[in-house]
């Protein structure tokens, strides 16, 4: 019988070390669907939105409500919604009066096409 392809004949034995190297557990943290959507909506616009038109888009989408008793409230419950996405560096207020739209940040576009979510 002819030898292995390695040049090894019947009856050889091979003893061999091998290294074990623990990899890192890597985690991957889904955003909110209410990220997403908050994401959506300012990707479909250019990357800009008044606050707002971003209540009224997130209204569209189920995720608020315009049933606060006042205008303050309905903002307050919009900055709790963006707090995490301000914290992660997904979007940003570029000035610094009470008007300033939000702006998607190149992090936050990447967000959206990590998740198949189509951006404009």
């Amino acid at each position: 019988m002819p030898s292995s392809t390695l040049g090894v004949g019947q009856g050889a034995t091979f003893t061999s070390t091998v290294s074990v190297v623990a990899l890192p557990r890597y985690r991957i943290d889904r955003p909110s669907e209410g990220a997403v959507a908050c994401l959506r909506a300012l990707a479909s616009t250019g990357g800009r939105m008044p606050k707002q038109a971003l209540i009224g888009a997130l209204v569209k989408e189920g995720l608020m409500t315009r049933t606060a008793s006042n205008r303050k409230t309905i903002y307050s419950v919009l900055e709790t919604r963006l707090r995490p996405l301000f914290a992660r560096g997904w979007v940003e207020e570029r000035g610094s009066s009470r008007a300033v739209p939000v702006h998607i940040t190149d992090a936050g576009r990447g967000v959206l096409c990590g998740f198949d979510v189509p951006v404009t």
